[in-house]
């Protein structure tokens, strides 16, 4: 049963059991963050990286929990969010379980650009992280375009996203096949997918990009939700359906590109293996 939460002029709408249910989730995802902090080559008790959190561990603590470990363990945790995110907005716009951005192209899209730039233009991690970002726009720009008859409907996204992945799949490994060893384990390690040397350098870029987008998509759940009715029954209800739906594309396509440029394509993993064999065989 849903309680309405007033302040001034403001009202907000909150389910009891979703709030349970958000801060539990919080609770294991936090108690997971601190057992994965003190993990490694040297152990650390979860007392013991507390205190380094808090200021009262030892110079050498704190520059394995602060410094080495912490920034990894955030990186995880905000892409986790974002793809998880990114994954409902999908999910819920084409109202079909198959329109993930890793099935409809955009994280394939995303991959392409890193490829492109470790394999043809070469660069930095930040070039080939500004890289994965253009690619997964330009690809999700160019799906939306494709599929935009009149308005972009869910049936339409899902078909021309998983065509635009296949063929992007396909120029992914012509790229690996085309390259130098050297160049092709780069480019093999990059679509695996790590958090291994994730650095704050990482990790603020990406925070900043999640502490932006996500309240705006937060803003407008409920519409996301009236969109799940059908075209119709949004519209009949005041949703302006088609800018709403662009909206929520672009704020997804946003999350799944930061994430992707964090820590690479980890929803490819199981389809990137196979460019890892050629490789590996090259």
């Amino acid at each position: 049963m849903s309680r309405v939460l007033r302040v001034g002029a403001v009202s907000l709408r909150w389910e009891p059991r979703v709030v349970a249910a958000c801060a539990v989730l919080t609770a294991v995802a936090l108690g997971a963050a601190v057992s994965v902090v003190g993990s490694g080559d040297l152990p650390l008790s979860a007392a013991e990286v507390i205190g380094a959190l808090t200021g009262r561990g030892d110079r050498a603590t704190e520059f394995i929990v602060l410094t080495l470990r912490l920034p990894r363990a955030l990186t995880g945790l905000l892409a986790g969010a974002a793809l998880g995110l990114s994954g409902a907005i999908f999910q819920s716009i084409t109202r079909n379980p198959l329109g993930s951005p890793d099935i409809i192209g955009f994280t394939t899209g995303s991959a392409t650009g890193a490829l492109l730039q470790i394999l043809v233009v070469g660069g930095g991690t930040v070039a080939v992280a500004a890289s994965s970002v253009g690619g997964a726009v330009l690809t999700a720009l160019a799906v939306y375009l494709v599929a935009y008859r009149g308005g972009v409907h869910g049936y339409r996204l899902v078909l021309v996203g998983v065509a635009a992945a296949a063929m992007l799949e396909a120029f992914n490994a012509y790229l690996v096949t085309r390259a130098e060893l050297r160049e092709a384990y780069e480019a093999a390690f990059w679509l695996t997918g790590s958090l291994n040397g994730r650095g704050w350098d990482h990790a603020w870029p990406l925070a900043v990009a999640v502490a932006v987008l996500v309240p705006v998509v937060l803003a407008l759940g409920g519409r996301l939700r009236m969109g799940e009715l059908g075209d119709d029954a949004a519209q009949a209800l005041g949703v302006p359906v088609q800018r709403t739906r662009a909206a929520l594309v672009v704020l997804g396509v946003g999350l799944v590109a930061v994430a992707t440029a964090a820590v690479g394509p980890v929803a490819e993993h199981g389809r990137q293996d196979g460019l890892g064999e050629v490789a590996r065989q090259r």
